[in-house]
């Protein structure tokens, strides 16, 4: 798989080629910073390090509300986040003290929201390392399910998976 890296990513996480990462491609995506060649309608992931969380959540919020619109009509969609759930929510990371409209268990909250509301999960890594790791292996999982579909003509990518937007879910009688 290549993964696409979103053009406007000022520092891009680093994606070791392997058995599953042929490399990586700069291109503009519409919904994310991260997704896969041929599937970037499908699946993405919007990184953010902590102040770009609170700016997303407070003054940018407008902005980021029209991203998570489109990212409904995704079969994945996911914010990663680079601190632990506890720093945000203490407000103990770097550079909090220049963040002072918001605090950490308003965003927690709101990051709750998205997820009651709209599906959305939020991951909270430690480091940029674990982002990339996190990522990767969420895309070959993507990748292995679309195989199995494709040979079944079936979409279990969708059915009953933990992170997917149970909004945009094709079962029917549930």
């Amino acid at each position: 798989m290549i993964i696409i890296v979103d053009s406007r990513e000022q520092i891009p996480l680093e994606f070791r080629k392997s058995s599953n990462v042929e490399g990586t491609k700069i291109a503009t995506l519409k919904t994310g910073d991260y997704s896969i060649e041929g599937y970037e309608d499908k699946i993405s992931f919007d990184r953010k390090n902590p102040a770009d969380l609170f700016g997303s959540l407070g003054s940018g919020r407008k902005r980021f509300g029209k991203e998570l619109e489109r990212a409904q009509e995704m079969d994945y969609f996911a914010i990663i986040v680079e601190c632990s759930y506890t720093n945000i929510k203490e407000k103990t990371f770097e550079g909090a003290e220049f963040i002072r409209k918001m605090r950490g268990d308003v965003v927690i909250k709101q990051i709750h929201t998205l997820k009651q509301k709209y599906g959305i999960d939020t991951i909270f890594c430690n480091g940029r390392k674990e982002m990339a790791s996190y990522i990767r292996d969420v895309f070959v999982s993507y990748l292995n399910q679309q195989k199995i579909d494709v040979k079944n003509n079936t979409d279990t990518w969708t059915k009953g998976w933990v992170g997917f937007n149970q909004t945009h879910s094709t079962r029917t009688g549930d």
